[in-house]
């Protein structure tokens, strides 16, 4: 008895579109005519419930691109930052001094054999949302609470511990003896 075809036969515009929008190249499919297996053009061979996991991101993707133009309209935002001098109409660039300084940061970072700390100001200059990683790298230094470890972390800042108040009669309280 001879098997049944296992691929959907689909006519040349349906294969166009299934590739097109969904990146489809070919479909298995069961005795009974469900779908089994969806072939993507990057990834092979998948089930349908892996398939409609990877579809879902794309209903992510005009989420990250909003957040990615937000992060470079800031960027613009901040470098574009000026203050008037009082009485006068001279503009001081306020932004374009972060961005000399982050460039300063990065011969410096270059200068001391830091590539790590170098790639990071880098970073910090092209990447959307980086102005505010250099802002706190920045007011960390500042502050001299920066240290060698990476930018995220708090440096030399200690929480600092609960005071030690004893209840009476507790051994250790103040001009009491063991």
């Amino acid at each position: 008895m001879p098997r049944a075809n296992r691929f959907l036969p689909v006519d040349a515009s349906t294969a166009i579109d299934l590739f097109a929008k969904h990146h489809i190249v070919a479909i298995r499919r069961k005795r009974y005519g469900e779908i089994s297996e969806v072939k993507h053009v990057q990834f092979g061979w998948m089930k349908p419930a892996e398939y409609y996991q990877l579809q879902k991101l794309h209903d992510l993707e005009p989420l990250l691109i909003k957040i990615i133009e937000g992060g470079y309209r800031l960027k613009q935002a901040i470098y574009g930052f000026e203050i008037e001098i009082l009485g006068t109409d001279i503009p001081v660039p306020i932004g374009a001094g972060l961005m000399a300084t982050m460039i300063g940061k990065i011969a410096l970072s270059i200068k001391d054999g830091r590539n790590d700390q170098a790639l990071l100001w880098s970073l910090a200059l092209a990447l959307p949302f980086g102005e505010i990683a250099a802002i706190w790298r920045l007011t960390q230094e500042a502050l001299g609470i920066s240290g060698d470890e990476p930018w995220w972390g708090f440096g030399k800042v200690q929480l600092p511990g609960l005071p030690f108040t004893p209840l009476p009669g507790e051994p250790g309280k103040p001009g009491e003896e063991f």
